[in-house]
């Protein structure tokens, strides 16, 4: 659906041990931000995506020292957070 006045920011901070990037849209949320992360979920149409992006991209960056986590806003909007172990 389409967002009037849709804004996406990216918001980017550092220390000494770890870097994170927040992705925040002011768009309708996320319906079940706590199964996003699941292997095999998906919220396409049958036949449009197998749900493993979001698990491969949590479990790489917690290879890598990090985490993937996404969160609703209140009172609209939603935000992914990607941290990243330095070094």
């Amino acid at each position: 659906d389409g967002i009037e006045d849709a804004i996406i920011s990216i918001v980017f901070n550092q220390d000494q041990k770890h870097t994170t990037v927040k992705v925040i849209d002011n768009g309708k949320g996320i319906d079940e931000p706590d199964k996003i992360f699941e292997p095999f979920f998906t919220t396409k149409a049958q036949g449009k995506g197998v749900g493993l992006g979001l698990s491969i991209s949590a479990d790489l960056a917690q290879k890598f020292g990090g985490g993937l986590r996404a969160a609703n806003l209140t009172p609209f909007g939603s935000e992914f957070t990607l941290t990243l172990k330095n070094g």
